[in-house]
């Protein structure tokens, strides 16, 4: 982590020390506020004037003949005190024209070409050089090109590296605003020696690196857009291609700016090969250009993909961002690389547009969460509110304020203004004034907080708010759970929380499934994840074997002891080593994944969701689960005040999820009840309402369930007009299964008996034979069936291990009263049953 934030120093440094200079130099030196009378550019191996304006200032009344002539050679430059040499590249050429001034004139040595085709030298005496005056809208634009943007997207990128160094999108984020600080920079061939062979590395590097930086980053953030899992070779493409590029320009650059012998041979090996600068420019050109595109097709899509309200609204703000500072910059630098002039309604147009992306992205770290630098800040200007040094500060803005206004009016009342009566009174002003400021001060914080860092929480409120919650929420589980996840995420930003919870603890809702399940056991207890947000920023994990993630105490005894007593968080311990640190505690029965359940243990289910706090969900003696919270993404450790407002809120969820588990519970007994219901009056609708009549026999039935419904029945078959039959029946078991497979035995008696009337052994094994191919030989049926002749007076029966009915005579005697016996065992058992 050392060796990247020093990295990111050194990059933050080069881009500030290549701005800075070219702004000192274009708008403090006094050796660039003008310019020369005449155009020139490389020719080969020479620089070549191109056009000399005549009607310049400086030409009126110049008494010299000699003028230089487009065509001229430059071959040496001397300056008023005859400092300077021969120009054999840029960095010589900025070198010698940077002391020419408005005041002194200078030596222009070149070689003319003759008729007869050789050169003749010449030493042009030139006039002063021509001052710079600009026009408002050059100077707004000069002034975006120079400080808004590279200091805005360079002061973005160092801020976002200092606070996150060890995020990984962090520090992308970081490389790409301090490289887009560098585009449209200055030309360096003025800068001093060594300072501008630093300042054309960087200025190479940044412009060639910007699109495939954006890329990149949009290709990955938050999460892989779907470019990046449909198209993952299109990184390593684009990659190739800014080395290729950053290669090229690098020699380029360095050769037209030491020697333009080397750049005319870099030109001629070119032409060899049937390429030509221009041509390679235009190409990177338009490969930046589609990188660029496909970033801002990439953000666009994970901000309609996201998962939550929160991570849309951020990634709406960077991709509108995004696409309207990006497009315009994308065209811009098309059009100078083609050497398009653009006017400077555009530019003035434009840079502000560029802006935007840095601007918006800023705005969405500090006001939605990105990375988590907006506690930071706050803690750094509520520091500066309150100290001395802010209030010395705001005393000397203070005074000199108060000066001006002051030193104005006594100039206005007098011609001798009282400087000193000014200063003493401005003095006293001040002083008063600096007294209230602390209190002012104080007083402008909770507006500052309630604009943008409204992350102080009030746990009184978060209290209420999650009482309201409990009471509105209590039978919906699944949105509960959600409400508490983003108000634990309001008031301390951590960078995950996962709730696990005993399975069955609460009807209705369901674990994760995989790729994202996980469980944890301590014995008989199991426990599943129900719930895993990184609600901050994105996932970040170190390597492995940079630390290790311990307790003191191992968390089944923690989670014992807190449903035995008073709950309690238990803090989790993050050691920098792969090895344990002394005195740090080890179970080496928690190491790895339990083979036997295949649940995480302890150490692996802390490290796999980075934890810092476990709080357990413990009502009524009992474990409902725990809650993981991961770090806070300011990286600071959980207090006193923080460990008890999350024990309070568990406490809360676990009291309104045992009671969403009753109210679930008492929802199922209310709806069984009715299904009971429904049953009882569907299973009265299938015994016999019709009795056919006879003359020599009267019969009637009832049957009365003990739970409503059962397998209990009877019926009376009309068979033919003389025959009847008579059905006795009981299904082993009770209630609902029970029912079901008597009406499911009815309807085979109804559908068989008329046509095994005369056999019913043949009508048994039927039935037998259809109940064991549809029930699983956990229930059976016992059956009486008897088919009454009322012609004959007889009854033939089939008894399948039924009571046996009883038949009473009307003459006494032992014969007056007869069982008839079972003829066969039950039906649904024994395949083999005749």
């Amino acid at each position: 982590m050392k060796r990247r934030l020093l990295g990111l120093l050194v990059v933050a440094c080069l881009v500030l020390a290549y701005r800075g200079t070219g702004n000192y130099l274009r708008y403090l030196s006094a050796d660039l506020r003008s310019t020369l009378p005449m155009a020139v550019a490389r020719e080969g191996e020479h620089f070549v004037v191109q056009a000399v304006d005549l009607e310049a200032a400086p030409f009126h009344g110049w008494g010299q003949p000699d003028r230089p002539q487009p065509g001229d050679r430059v071959l040496e430059i001397y300056d008023h005190n005859g400092a300077g040499g021969p120009v054999r590249g840029l960095f010589d050429y900025g070198r010698y024209i940077k002391p020419i001034n408005v005041r002194e004139p200078w030596t222009l040595v070149v070689s003319r070409p003759c008729t007869d085709g050789a050169y003749e030298r010449f030493a042009v005496k030139m006039p002063p050089s021509v001052r710079l005056r600009w026009t408002p809208a050059e100077w707004l634009a000069n002034l975006a090109i120079d400080f808004y943007l590279p200091f805005l997207a360079a002061m973005a990128g160092l801020l976002i590296a200092l606070v996150r160094p060890r995020d990984d999108q962090a520090c992308l984020a970081a490389l790409l605003f301090m490289a887009l600080g560098v585009t449209m920079g200055p030309g360096v061939s003025q800068f001093p020696p060594v300072l501008r062979e630093m300042s054309l590395f960087v200025e190479v590097t940044g412009s060639h690196f910007l699109p495939y930086l954006v890329f990149l980053f949009f290709l990955r953030f938050p999460t892989r857009s779907p470019v990046d899992q449909h198209v993952p070779w299109l990184n390593a493409v684009f990659l190739a291609v800014t080395l290729a590029a950053w290669g090229a320009s690098l020699v380029w650059d360095f050769s037209k700016h030491v020697s333009f012998a080397a750049a005319s041979r870099v030109d001629a090996t070119l032409s060899a090969a049937g390429l030509t600068v221009g041509a390679l420019e235009s190409v990177f050109t338009a490969l930046g250009a589609l990188m660029i595109l496909v970033a801002l097709v990439s953000v666009v899509l994970n901000a309609r993909r996201a998962a939550s309200a929160d991570e849309r609204r951020r990634l709406r703000i960077i991709a509108v961002g995004a696409v309207a500072g990006l497009l315009p910059a994308a065209i811009l630098l098309a059009l100078a690389t083609a050497r398009v002039k653009v006017p400077i309604g555009v530019w003035v147009v434009g840079i502000p547009l560029i802006g935007l992306f840095p601007l918006s992205f800023a705005y969405a770290v500090v006001r939605h969460r990105v990375f988590g630098i907006r506690l930071i800040l706050r803690r750094g200007l509520k520091y500066a509110l309150v100290s001395r040094g802010f209030l010395v500060a705001e005393a000397a803005v203070i005074f000199l304020a108060l000066l001006w206004v002051a030193g104005s009016l006594f100039s206005w009342l007098g011609p001798q203004p009282g400087v000193a009566a000014a200063s003493a009174g401005t003095a006293l002003v001040t002083y008063v004034l600096t007294l209230g400021m602390r209190r002012v001060n104080r007083q402008i914080l909770p507006v500052i907080d309630r604009r943008f860092f409204r992350d102080a929480y009030d746990a009184r409120r978060i209290l209420t708010d999650l009482g309201r919650a409990v009471r509105q929420l209590a039978s919906r589980p699944e949105q509960l759970l959600e409400r508490v996840t983003c108000e634990i995420d309001a008031a301390l930003h951590p960078t995950r929380v996962a709730i696990f919870l005993r399975p069955g603890a609460v009807t209705g809702l369901a674990p994760l499934r995989r790729p994202y399940a996980a469980c944890w056991d301590a014995g008989p207890d199991r426990f599943d994840l129900y719930v895993d947000e990184v609600p901050g920023a994105a996932e970040m994990t170190l390597p492995a074997g940079e630390r290790v993630l311990s307790t003191r105490t191992p968390l089944a005894r923690h989670l014992a002891t807190c449903a035995a007593g008073e709950p309690e968080a238990l803090e989790v311990l993050v050691f920098e080593s792969a090895l344990p640190a002394a005195g740090a505690p080890s179970w080496p029965e928690d190491v790895g994944v339990r083979p036997e359940s295949g649940c995480l243990a302890d150490e692996q289910l802390l490290e796999r969701f980075d934890a810092r706090l476990v709080v357990p969900l413990v009502t009524g003696g009992r474990v409902l689960g725990f809650v993981l919270i991961g770090e806070k993404l300011s990286e600071e450790p959980f207090g006193r005040e923080d460990k008890e407002l999350l024990v309070t809120v568990a406490d809360q969820v676990a009291i309104a999820l045992d009671y969403a588990h009753l109210i679930e519970q008492a929802a199922e007994q209310a709806a069984l009840r009715r299904e009971i219901q429904i049953a009882q009056e569907v299973q009265a609708q299938l015994f016999p309402h019709e009795r056919p009549a006879l003359r020599t026999l009267r019969y009637a039935g009832v049957c009365r369930a003990a739970r409503g419904v059962g397998g209990d029945f009877y019926d009376f078959l009309p068979l033919t007009a003389d025959r009847l039959g008579v059905a006795l029946a009981d299904i082993a078991g009770k209630g609902l299964p029970a029912a079901l497979l008597m009406a499911s035995l009815q309807a085979l008696l109804r559908s068989h008996a008329p046509t095994h009337a005369c056999d019913l052994a043949a009508l048994g094994q039927e039935l037998n034979r259809h109940l064991l191919e549809t029930t699983d030989g956990a229930r059976f049926a016992t059956l009486f069936f008897g088919v009454y002749d009322d012609s004959a007076r007889t009854l033939r029966y089939l008894n399948a291990g039924h009571v046996p009915p009883i038949v009473i005579r009307r003459a006494g005697g032992a014969n007056g009263v007869r069982r008839l016996e079972p003829s066969g065992t039950v039906l649904g058992l024994f395949p083999s049953q005749r």
